[in-house]
């Protein structure tokens, strides 16, 4: 009677009851019936035990049917967002990462045609190489097994020695978030080997024991860190074998840092006015600590030593690594740089976070749309224009128009200065693209927009805004250079710049663990190693149903779960455990010489939480007999474990660096001086225009210009076509360019010139057409265009067409501008072709007749500046 009263009763009755015989943490209340009532009726105590148990049971029953309702809302959901992510993925045609696995995967195990492209590929590959393994998927392998599977199946139809060859590292299996599993790269290892025992084929286990990178000294701690976790931790078939160093001898430490706490409260900024969120108080104080040490270790006067190089230590030496991109992060580019730390940076950077990008972004935004009140008032503030909240806020308080309005017509002197520089903005704006625009604002010396980010904001902002420059640039080589349209594509894209990890910086480099995989350095900083595992949260469970494909489950609390679904969270809390330790492991490795470790507490704290790498490691070098010793610069002791005898100091490799080294040169912060204008070029073909003098104004001389520029293409076209289809061509030609004109005149004046043998020269083969001439002649600079070019070994002849109706008696009587046209042809001429003899001529086609003209009439006519240099002088530029 009591289950179905629950089972079927009032859930608020339920929840009363529920309170009042179970606690917070799902038990039964010890104190729940007094001692008397329990001693008076014994079998009060069973009730209360057995009701116990039925609210319990009931209420478990009620977590999942909530967790199945609440995760069937997100399938639902999700089914619908996989479908209209397909179609738009097939309207565009693009196809994602997991899209080429799976097309990869069909085509070679898909029934059908999949056989007949195993065999094509089968007689093509002999060796198949997997590298980073234990970061292969399960579809991944089945693509591995679909290549490789006739290797194994005994000899075949050619005789060559086939193999695969795997190399993995179960240690450093951190990649799940992308469907790998550490114990699928062990199982798989356990198919290859059963098939290569079937097919009696040789197979090998080697171990690569041998570490060439890291000193023994890093090495014995990783070791005592994977004996301190335990067996099968770090490795899936047992306990993890000693590394063997190959740098036996080498010199090296790993030293343990004092945590750092926060003195007062370690809250984070509010961020109710949208603005970042600041790292907590300690965390800051570390970046400060880490900064400074950084700093005093690269100071020329007492360097940090490499003991295993004898040399000092250089910023490229030196790589931070953190567990994820945080506050803390900025926090630490900003004290390097406050400590003149060269860094490189974050190893990615979403663009339109930094605040730098914010204000450049806003101010683009004011130059499209001055009337936006919003950005217009966070543009006020900005460092742009520096104005306080006050000031704003009596502009902007009861205002009958915008607030541009407001600052166009203010008295304040403060404002005045805003609203001239923004009027010098909103001048260029209009005109210039994205980067021009950019630049112009961060560089001009009235401006000066660079020169105030970095005051306000600090030299952390370089960083930013070098990537909105790069981005500017790749935005005008793919679109149209318009500010609006960069700014849609900035906002819709969601850039994240990511940087070459291996690029030559002699810079500090702060990357995460993951982004650091397969890197290493010389001395490396696990910056933030007293953080907790980041417990999953809102990440969905994967479970699978009745052998089918595995589901996500969402879950909106996953306390008081039981069944198959707490087993499940269960199982996931355990593999991101030890992947938490796979992660501490990479760390640790990519150490060559020096090893550092350390992190901040919040609130109360003093020593670092159980699980965390902060904790692990201290454990271990406690087992290594680690020696306390001093920390400059910080409040406490460190620990240390150091092995192998530095070596001598190289003096020649340790540069000294003046304090001054660090400051910009002059030149770097003052404009260049103005830039001497060159010559105007001059252009002969606007000397005078064909048809100058002989059509009369009006209609008529748009029709002549109209017939002229026809006859020009014609004998730009049809020289180089068969002479039996040049009519046709022609013709054709002027039907649909040049429909009003009469097509068969024009195509029978330009055929009779073609077909006349004493022109026959002119349009000889190899004769350039619409040749570009450039060159400079004196203190001008000629440049143009001419119809025919005839350059040999000995001469250069150019020739002209005019389409006018005058054709003048002989050379002498050519209208002057047309000789002053040529002649400045000529002068450039022989300055491309100082050893030639140049020549040039007019073919008028009214007639049709060819006008040679003299070398005296063209020395007559020639430019003016040019008349006292020899032919051979001048600085030529090739036609070419």
């Amino acid at each position: 009677r009591l289950r179905v009263w629950l089972e079927q009763g009032d859930a608020a009755e339920f929840e009363a009851l529920y309170k009042l015989f179970i606690t917070g943490d799902d038990t039964l209340r010890k104190a729940m019936v007094p001692k008397a009532v329990d001693a008076a009726d014994p079998s009060l105590k069973d009730f209360c035990a057995e009701t116990g148990g039925l609210l319990l049971e009931i209420a478990a029953r009620q977590r999942l049917y909530t967790a199945a309702s609440h995760a069937a809302c997100y399938l639902r959901v999700g089914k619908w967002l996989a479908a209209d992510w397909r179609i738009a993925k097939a309207r565009l045609g693009v196809v994602d990462y997991d899209d080429m696995i799976a097309a990869a995967q069909r085509l070679l195990q898909a029934p059908g045609a999949a056989e007949w492209v195993r065999f094509k590929l089968d007689q093509r590959i002999d060796h198949v190489l997997v590298d980073e393994a234990q970061d292969t998927n399960a579809r991944q392998w089945q693509i591995v097994e679909a290549l490789t599977k006739e290797f194994f199946d005994g000899e075949g139809a050619r005789e060559t020695q086939r193999t695969l060859f795997v190399v993995g590292d179960y240690k450093q299996a951190i990649f799940s978030f992308q469907g790998s599993d550490p114990r699928i790269y062990r199982d798989q290892r356990q198919v290859f080997e059963q098939w290569a025992d079937d097919g009696r084929e040789l197979w090998r286990n080697v171990d690569l024991a041998t570490n060439f990178r890291s000193v023994p000294a890093v090495l014995e701690v990783v070791d005592a860190v994977a004996d301190t976790l335990g067996h099968g931790v770090l490795d899936g078939s047992g306990v993890v074998k000693p590394h063997v160093p190959h740098r036996a001898d080498a010199a090296g430490a790993v030293t343990l840092w004092p945590v750092v706490t926060a003195a007062g409260p370690d809250d984070a900024e509010d961020d109710s006015c949208g603005e970042p969120v600041r790292a907590p108080k300690a965390e800051i104080l570390l970046a400060h600590q880490v900064a400074a040490t950084i700093a005093r270790w690269l100071d020329p006067a007492d360097p940090l030593m490499l003991p295993a190089r004898g040399r000092a230590v250089r910023p490229q030496d030196v790589l931070v690594l953190v567990r994820s991109r945080s506050a803390f992060s900025g926090a630490l580019v900003a004290a390097l740089h406050a400590n003149l730390v060269p860094v490189a940076g974050v190893d990615r950077l979403k663009l339109t976070d930094p605040l730098a990008v914010a204000d450049l972004l806003a101010l683009a935004r004011f130059a499209l749309q001055p009337g936006d009140d919003l950005t217009l008032a966070a543009l006020l503030v900005s460092p742009f224009l520096g104005l306080d909240h006050k000031t704003l806020f009596v502009l902007a308080d009861d205002r009958p128009g915008t607030l541009w309005d407001r600052v166009l017509n203010s008295t304040d002197a403060r404002v005045i200065t805003a609203k001239t520089w923004l009027l010098q903005v909103l001048g260029f704006a209009d005109f210039a693209a994205p980067y021009e625009f950019f630049e112009r604002i961060l560089s001009d010396r009235d401006l000066g927009g660079r020169r105030k980010l970095l005051a306000r904001l600090g030299e952390e902002a370089r960083d930013a805004i070098d990537a909105v420059l790069d981005q500017a640039l790749a935005f005008e080589a793919a679109n149209a250079p318009s500010l609006q349209g960069f700014l849609a594509w900035v906002e819709a894209d969601d850039i994240e710049i990511k940087r070459d990890p291996d690029a030559p910086l002699d810079a500090v480099r702060l990357m995460t663990v993951h982004g650091a995989k397969g890197l290493q350095a010389p001395v490396v900083i696990m910056a933030d190693a007293t953080k907790r595992r980041k417990p999953e949260g809102d990440a969905p469970v994967l479970m699978q149903f009745d052998n089918g494909p595995e589901l996500p489950v969402f879950l909106n609390n996953r306390k008081g779960l039981s069944g198959p679904l707490a087993e499940q969270i269960e199982s996931d809390d355990q593999d991101a455990e030890r992947e938490h330790c796979r992660l501490l492991y990479v760390a640790l490795t990519r150490a060559e010489d020096l090893l550092f470790i350390g992190g901040a507490l919040g609130g109360k704290a003093t020593e670092a939480p159980d699980g965390s790498w902060y904790a692990i490691v201290q454990s271990a070098m406690e087992s290594l007999d680690a020696e306390p010793v001093e920390a400059p610069d910080w409040t406490n002791g460190a620990l240390k474990y150091a092995t192998g005898a530095p070596e001598p100091r190289s003096d020649g490799d340790v540069q000294l660096v003046h304090a001054d080294a660090w400051a910009l040169p002059g030149w770097a912060t003052s404009m260049p001086a103005d830039e001497a204008r060159p010559p105007r070029p001059l252009s002969p073909s606007a000397i005078a225009a064909d048809d100058v003098s002989a059509p009369p104004s009006g209609p008529a001389a748009k029709a002549a210009a109209r017939r002229g520029a026809a006859l020009h293409a014609l004998f730009e076209r049809l020289p180089d076509v068969a002479p039996g289809k040049r009519r046709h061509v022609g013709e054709a030609w002027c039907r649909m360019s040049v429909p009003e004109l009469d097509a068969a005149a024009l195509v029978g004046v330009v055929l009779g010139i073609l077909d006349d043998p004493g022109f026959a020269a002119v349009f000889a083969a190899g004769a350039l057409v619409e040749a570009p001439v450039a060159a400079v002649v004196g203190n001008i600079v000629v440049a143009g265009k001419v119809d025919r070019l005839l350059v040999t070994d000995d001469t250069v002849m150019v020739v002209d067409f005019k389409t006018g109706r005058r054709v003048p008696a002989a050379a002498d009587a050519v209208e002057p501008y047309y000789l002053r046209q040529m002649a400045a042809y000529v002068a450039a001429l022989e300055r491309v072709f100082p050893d030639r003899a140049v020549t040039a001529a007019l073919l008028y086609t009214e007639g049709p007749r060819l006008i040679e003209l003299p070398d005296a009439l063209m020395r007559l006519h020639r430019p003016k500046d040019d008349l006292s240099l020899n032919p051979g002088d001048g600085a030529p530029i090739s036609p070419e």
